[in-house]
């Protein structure tokens, strides 16, 4: 039992490292679109603008970037808690 319970601290401690990590990237995420909205109203103002184009091209792929970050960290978010629901069934 004394493994087990080792077994779920770790766990646990991966989950909070994971929560951490895809509370970073969920800030980021929100900064990016941000951005966008920001690059949106400058093109309204000057929709030729080379610059604003690039960067909003830019962002575009931070972006998409983000959220395969966020996507891989909520996959292993699920192993992690799949694993702590097997150790504490385990444990009973």
């Amino acid at each position: 039992m004394s493994g087990q319970s080792n077994t779920l601290t770790g766990l646990f401690e991966q989950r909070m490292h994971l929560i951490g990590h895809l509370s970073q990237e969920n800030a980021k995420h929100l900064q990016f679109l941000q951005r966008l909205s920001g690059h949106k109203v400058l093109l309204m103002k000057e929709p030729d603008t080379e610059e604003t184009i690039i960067a909003q091209e830019d962002t575009q792929a931070q972006l998409a970037a983000c959220q395969e970050r966020i996507e891989t960290l909520e996959s292993e978010m699920n192993r992690v808690d799949k694993a702590i629901a097997e150790a504490a069934q385990k444990e009973k």
